[in-house]
């Protein structure tokens, strides 16, 4: 009588895929060279009839091969993974004094460099936005992995601009300087402050003027 022997069960890592931006995307594929089919696989999580691993995390995972007469073979396979891209928002200034005066930054807390930011249809190599009007902005940043994120950022309509009146209390009479000069003013964020030129003040009266033509400037609080 002849008792034929049969050879165990021999495989191989035929292709991996890595864990792109930290989603479950991984995947492997294991190669049986010598067996009897069919072959069943398991990775821990319940045997399956085809040989591959599909929505795979990061990690290292163990596959045990069954053939038809139970001879086993195991292997191990690594699936690399890249890291997310994760962003924050940082120096934020709504618009003031009705000028196109806004800005933000976006940091980049991971990710692999070099990054990119579009925003509209330009795209920059960095995430620092000056002279913004008022309203909403969407950036999608993306990595070198072509790992992206979007950032979505509202500048809001800060304080409007000042208005002022001048009017004259008393004329600069016999040539003394006796006359006087009473601002108001309206808009912007209180307290004011007030110059001719020779000095803040925060009232709005300037005294002991001689005649002439005064230049005032006003500046808010902001």
């Amino acid at each position: 009588i002849t008792i034929e022997e049969q050879g165990g069960v021999e495989a191989n890592i035929l292709s991996s895929t890595i864990a792109n931006c930290a989603q479950s995307i991984g995947q492997f594929e294991v190669e049986v060279t010598s067996g009897m089919p069919p072959y069943r696989y398991d990775i821990g999580n319940g045997e399956q009839g085809e040989p591959i691993f599909t929505n795979l995390s990061g990690g290292t995972y163990e596959v045990t091969i069954i053939d038809a007469n139970d001879c086993e073979a195991t292997q191990s396979v690594t699936i690399e993974e890249t890291p997310p891209i994760t962003t924050e928002i940082a120096n934020q200034n709504n618009t003031s004094c009705g000028l196109e005066n806004g800005l933000f930054s976006i940091n980049v807390r991971t990710g692999t460099a070099p990054y990119t930011f579009e925003i509209g249809n330009e795209t920059f190599d960095n995430g620092n936005f000056e002279n913004l009007s008022a309203g909403t902005y969407e950036v999608v940043i993306t990595d070198a992995n072509d790992c992206s994120t979007v950032e979505v950022v509202t500048i809001e309509e800060g304080t409007s601009t000042i208005e002022a009146i001048a009017s004259v209390d008393v004329i600069a009479s016999c040539g003394q300087s006796i006359g006087s000069f009473e601002v108001t003013a309206t808009g912007g964020v209180e307290p004011y402050t007030y110059s001719i030129g020779n000095g803040d003040q925060t009232e709005p009266i300037f005294t002991n003027l001689s005649g002439g033509d005064y230049e005032y400037t006003i500046t808010d609080a902001t």
